[in-house]
């Protein structure tokens, strides 16, 4: 049986057998129908021809042991193809498992519209050949005990978080979270291929087995399996996202086999699940969400868990994260239906003591949890009852730690059970081999995940623990070497491209919302209409420049926040708050940046204030403050309704610093941007240049915000282009070309006349018809007096010495959308309390929440549509991507199908592969063949 590749102009083919019994009869299926499934590369669209009559002929090449799927590298697509690889270890109870670590892989160019970004393509290779695995003979992204589950998960779905809005759990997706290359095989999915024998499921993380003699004639085989999650699986990633997906996610698996009896038990490891970094980054409020739809994946997969907290209370900020931690669990606990617990363990007293009947908590956790138990006879005895999780805060050292305390004392437990059933006699077991091994197993599994983490948590030889984390630093050093000389010495460099590179291994190529790369996904996006339902908010947004003014009540924020439109009196659902120079702008405020106490006072006095709008127009929801952002004087601050909380989601925020050359932020924007439903939003509030005569200075800075603001930490950012939905807002200090009087009459009057003058003559008004940067800004009609220069307490409009002319300094605009932006109001308030008057608007604003069933069946009837009309035309030519039961070539031209005969049966092989560089007759052009070879027997495989 063979398996062969080859490329013709903007095609390759590839011919591709089977292995392991399980998939004996696709094979057969497949060659009997002599068929093939051709790509056109430039789109990935797949078709299935007849082959019958095409003669194929082969030389020398090279070796390959399956396919992972296509990478896109843009301008460049690649079949991603593994090399070489090693039997790392088999498990034959309860079922044969062989378990592959591939050690080399290789890219296979399928489509080339530029160069090749070498850099990024070798990055890939040195990650794929270091901790990933895979198994020919049954899916290794599945612990094993879920086949003997004693509950199917989706009896619990329908139980559990009764009060998350149905459309937010529809479209989480909660399976295959181990499965590393899932999205690399997407587009063949859309084109109907089904699951072939060449399809390989694998995973990320550790292997290990050992065989260990615990008494005279008693042979225990241990295997550990670790799998790391797919989702916020990068060395950058800390906390967790807003599907519930958390970093450094680990699910470890123990497998015993003892005579003919096999156990098992898991116990998984993650970040807290909290949106933190160096310090939380949302409210309460907004966590609560993303926690719950964490735990809710936990229970449909383990039914019931122990959450073990291994935060140190005597740090200050691990004190801090625990104590929100225990107040997101204390909240939700009813939500659980009894299937959570939380522990609190102090890991210095309790987890690195010798005496294991001192660990009192961890022994606690061993007898809850119990394991998983097939007899001899094929009957299960005992399940898995519970599952622990263990988080610490960026290192793994503490939750391997505990983990290797528990497998101990489940073990023992193991060891219990096994001597009543009279399988083994417990008085003879040797404890003093059996635990370093398994200790040294865990310690080898935190080393390798530490490593895929990153390697950052164990750079410190002085961190803490002692002599266990020189121990384990020792173990690893040749890794770390490995990963120190990656791909420089600039660390920042390194972890960015191994993110990036882990990216592409995922199928997440880290694109900016709303890029598509090939025209499928372009049109896809043009129609998002017809897979997504419609939604209307209410946006309210306020700015104001306080001119350094400490608060006190004549800032009477209930008026300030409402429209002076009675019909408009209704809450918005949303509201965003500018303000600038929320203190004096002198150097040593400069230098010393923004006001916490100012900051958080102005928070709580406009929640307090909407709070209270609320229930003066007998509208039931509180406000919450879902986003804060504060540079030197800046601030925005945004809210939103308590019922649209799980609406909102990747929230992120940045600052832009334009003062003194970009070096202070006395001039400059502060930014958050996130999506409701499915459609992004970013809000910009920004303190341009003053002074009449810096127009220039003004447009440069709005330019570079508009052109350079990249929202987001690192490499996981939004470009402000991007967005569906776009606002900008604040002091933009604009002013009026009219002389002092002139300006100064006009505004007071404020005539019909005048208002036309003013309109004219406003330096951004012309802007946006001059200034190309300027072209797609939009703004309501200037119905209002200038906000800008008046004398404290007064509307006088400015008498001081400097004599500035009056001006629309304070601006609220957004980009052209007119299909998701309606303006509602346009208006000033008259509040004193400053030299400029606040400005305040309502938009409704248009969202899509899309069905994801809906897209994907959108999405496979544009692929067929395109199947049709690209296969039309060349119906008769010869194609060359294929995947079917190749058959073992006797002469050099036989057509496929020909001679052939079932291969006799033979112990036990791994499967090849053989890629090779051809030439059709008559053809110059070069052609990869991807064959087995021949002397294998594949079907015993």
């Amino acid at each position: 049986m063979e398996c062969g590749a080859r490329t013709l102009g903007k095609e390759i083919c590839v011919f591709g057998g089977g292995y392991g019994g399980c998939r004996r009869r696709y094979a057969q299926r497949m060659m009997r129908r002599r068929r093939r499934c051709c790509l056109e590369t430039s789109t990935l669209l797949v078709q299935e021809v007849d082959i019958s009559d095409t003669d194929i002929r082969l030389d020398e090449g090279v070796k390959i042991k399956g396919i992972l799927g296509v990478i896109q590298i843009y301008p460049v697509s690649y079949l991603l193809v593994i090399t070489k690889q090693k039997l790392i270890h088999e498990i034959l109870i309860p079922f044969r498992m062989r378990i592959y670590e591939i050690t080399e892989v290789d890219l296979l160019v399928l489509h080339k519209e530029g160069d090749e970004n070498i850099e990024y393509k070798d990055a890939i290779k040195k990650i794929m050949n270091f901790g990933f695995y895979y198994s020919p003979d049954v899916d290794l992204t599945t612990r094993i005990n879920c086949e003997f589950n004693s509950q199917d998960s989706e009896e619990r779905k329908s139980e559990i978080i009764k009060d998350i809005p149905k459309e937010n759990l529809a479209n989480l997706d909660n399976q295959d979270k181990f499965w590393w290359n899932k999205r690399l095989y997407q587009s063949l999915e859309l084109c109907g291929i089904p699951d072939s024998p060449w399809r390989i499921r694998m995973i990320r993380g550790h292997v290990e087995q050992e065989e260990i003699f615990i008494g005279s004639s008693s042979l225990i085989t241990v295997t550990l399996i670790s799998r790391k999650a797919t989702l916020m699986g990068g060395i950058i990633d800390t906390g967790i996202d807003d599907d519930g997906s958390v970093s450094h996610y680990v699910e470890t698996e123990q497998c015993l086999e003892i005579g003919n009896n096999f156990l098992s038990f898991v116990m998984v490891r993650g970040a807290v699940p909290c949106f933190y970094d160096t310090e939380l980054q949302r409210e309460f409020e907004m966590h609560d969400a993303a926690f719950k739809f964490h735990i809710k994946s936990m229970i449909e997969d383990y039914e019931k868990i122990i959450l073990i907290n291994l935060l140190d209370t005597n740090n200050v900020y691990e004190a801090s994260l625990t104590k929100f931690y225990e107040f997101l669990v204390k909240n939700n606990l009813d939500s659980f239906n009894k299937c959570l617990r939380y522990r609190l363990i102090n890991y210095r007293e309790e987890a690195l003591r010798d005496d294991m009947e001192k660990n009192k908590q961890l022994k606690e956790t061993a007898e809850a949890m119990k394991f998983l138990w097939v007899n001899s006879d094929g009957i299960v005895k005992d399940t898995q009852k519970c599952v622990p999780r263990f988080n610490c805060l960026n290192g793994l050292h503490r939750s391997n730690q505990c983990q290797e305390k528990v497998s101990i004392l489940v073990l023992r437990r193991i060891i219990r059970a096994l001597h009543d059933e009279y399988i083994i006699d417990e008085i003879k077991v040797r404890w003093k081999l059996l635990f370093p091994k398994i200790e040294g197993m865990y310690r080898a599994n935190q080393a390798k995940i530490c490593i895929e983490s990153g390697c950052h948590c164990i750079g410190n030889k002085k961190q803490e623990d002692d002599g266990y984390l020189q121990s384990m630093y020792n173990q690893v050093t040749s890794i770390e070497k490995y990963f120190s000389n990656f791909v420089g010495t600039n660390q920042d460099k390194e972890d960015n491209l191994y993110q990036e590179a882990l990216e592409y291994t995922r199928g997440l190529t880290m694109k900016q919302e709303g890029a598509a790369d090939n025209s499928i996904d372009k049109k896809l996006f043009e129609e998002e209409q017809k897979y997504s339902r419609i939604n209307r908010y209410k946006f309210g947004f306020l700015t104001w420049n306080l001119a350094g003014k400490n608060y006190d009540e004549d800032m009477d924020f209930y008026n300030t926040l409402q429209s002076n439109n009675p019909s408009l009196v209704e809450p918005s659902d949303i509201y965003f708050v500018g303000f600038q120079e929320t203190r004096k702008l002198n150097a040593f405020a400069i230098l010393k940046g923004a006001s916490k106490t100012r900051s958080h006072r102005l928070k709580q006095e406009v929640l307090q204030a909407l709070n209270q709008i609320a229930r003066k127009q007998d509208c039931d929801c509180e406000y919450l403050c879902f986003s804060e952002v504060s540079m030197c004087g800046q601030l925005i601050l945004g809210y939103c309704k308590s019922s649209i909380k799980w609406k909102i989601s990747k929230i992120a925020t940045t600052k832009i610093k334009q003062g003194f050359g970009g070096k202070t932020g006395n001039k400059g924007a502060v930014v958050v941007r996130f999506n409701l439903d499915d459609t992004s939003i970013i809000v910009v509030n920004a303190h341009l240049e003053s002074g009449q005569k810096n127009l220039v200075e003004r447009i440069s800075q709005f330019q570079d915000i508009k052109e350079n603001c990249v929202v987001g930490r690192r490499k996981k950012n939004y470009k402000f282009s991007s967005h569906k939905c776009k606002f900008f807002m604040g002091d933009l200090n604009f002013r009026i070309n009219l002389d002092y009087e002139e300006a100064k009459v006009s505004s007071q009057n404020f005539s019909a006349d005048d208002q036309k003058i003013l309109r004219e003559k406003d330096q951004l008004n012309i802007a946006k018809v001059t200034e190309e940067v300027m072209i797609d800004v939009r703004e309501g009609q200037l119905n209002f007096k200038p906000t800008y220069k008046y004398d404290e307490n007064s509307d006088v409009y400015d008498t001081s010495k400097k004599m500035r002319a009056p001006a629309w300094c304070d601006r609220i605009l957004w980009f052209e959308n007119e299909k998701h932006i309606d303006q509602l109001s346009y208006e000033r308030k008259e509040n004193q309390f400053s030299d400029h008057r606040p400005v305040i608007s309502f938009i409704s604003v248009m969202t899509y929440t899309h069905d994801s069933k809906l897209m994907r069946e959108l999405k496979q009837q544009m692929v067929q549509q395109r199947k049709e009309e690209y296969f039309k035309s060349r119906r008769d030519t010869y194609f060359n991507y294929a995947v079917t039961g190749k058959l073992k070539l006797k002469k050099s031209k036989t057509s496929i199908g020909e001679d052939y005969q079932s291969p006799p049966s033979s112990p036990s092989r791994r499967h090849d592969f053989v890629v090779k560089k051809d030439r059709t007759p008559g053809s110059k052009k070069k052609e990869f063949h991807l064959e087995l070879s021949p002397d294998r027997d594949y079907f015993q495989d």
